[in-house]
């Protein structure tokens, strides 16, 4: 005797419906529950389809954030609190987000490759216009200020050699 409890099969057009939006793009629970919910799905036929497609391994939240946040970093080279807010607008639980999101450990890099970026952009605004811009720009990307005052403090260095 088995003590796992049956996952009911869901009805067949929503869970078509779900499939054909996951051949378009990952999602999260919370997205795919949105998107059901605006296609008149029933509400408990889209918890069914969600449990299915969960048992089936088509909607995991944790791979999906490991996902986002490798492909986040990589491209857009944001820092933990702009993964943080994207992510718990995508509906990940704050328990994935915290424990995917805490290592910082190439913050600094990735905000100082942003830095010496912007710093080439502004060349020709004066010198507190030029550290103000690239201040905010950290900060729209998301990095702490311990991190963007690091890398501001390098970039002085820097450019005072």
């Amino acid at each position: 005797m088995h003590n796992q409890t049956a996952i009911l099969q869901p009805p067949e057009a929503s869970y078509k419906l779900a499939l054909r939006r996951l051949n378009r793009s990952a999602m999260t629970c919370q997205q795919m529950r949105e998107y059901l919910l605006k296609r008149d799905v029933e509400s408990v036929d889209v918890e069914r389809v969600i449990e299915y497609l969960i048992a089936c391994g088509f909607l995991n939240d944790y791979s999906y954030a490991e996902s986002y946040i490798r492909s986040a970093r990589e491209y857009k080279r944001v820092g933990p609190q702009y993964l943080r807010m994207q992510l718990k607008k995508r509906g990940i639980p704050s328990f994935i987000i915290e424990e995917l999101v805490h290592d910082q450990s190439d913050d600094f890099n990735r905000a100082m490759l942003l830095a010496q970026k912007k710093l080439k952009s502004t060349q020709t605004l004066d010198s507190q216009k030029r550290w103000l811009r690239i201040t905010g720009y950290l900060a729209r990307k998301g990095h702490n200020s311990a991190t963007i005052m690091q890398v501001m403090g390098e970039l002085r260095r820097i450019e005072s050699e």
